[in-house]
């Protein structure tokens, strides 16, 4: 019986050493992953040289006089849980948008929007609430 009890022991602290070691990172799902946390660099009269220097080429364009660019990105995000083994649990998706609006001068607005299961965040970076 100890020797039982011994072996399950030993497997749920290999298991958990296990997990720990072998988390994998966020994958795209869809989208293009850009880096969210350097969104709080950009600056209004920012060219879009600068821009794309920051967070890289968007998902989208659109307009011409006051273009409005889109970054997108939904990742699945895989955990790893042990009870007396490794279990995963059900994937956990984010999604994370910055829209970066553009006129003659440069950036005048930048939004950012963070929604996951247990959170809907959205903040302006640059630019006035409301005022588009």
């Amino acid at each position: 019986m100890r020797v039982w009890l011994a072996a399950i022991f030993v497997s749920a602290s290999l298991a958990n050493a296990g997990c720990a070691l072998a988390l994998m990172a966020p994958v795209v799902v869809e989208g293009v992953a850009y880096p969210v946390e350097r969104v709080d660099e950009l600056r209004s009269g920012m060219t879009p040289v600068d821009v794309e220097a920051i967070l890289g080429l968007p998902l989208t364009r659109q307009g011409r006089e006051s273009e409005l660019w889109r970054y997108d990105v939904t990742k699945v995000v895989r955990e790893c849980r042990v009870v007396v083994g490794p279990f995963r649990q059900a994937a956990r998706t984010e999604r994370t948008i910055v829209e970066v609006a553009f006129n003659r001068d440069g950036v005048a607005r930048v939004d950012l929007r963070e929604m996951g299961p247990e959170m809907h965040v959205a903040r302006v970076i640059v630019g006035m609430t409301g005022h588009r």
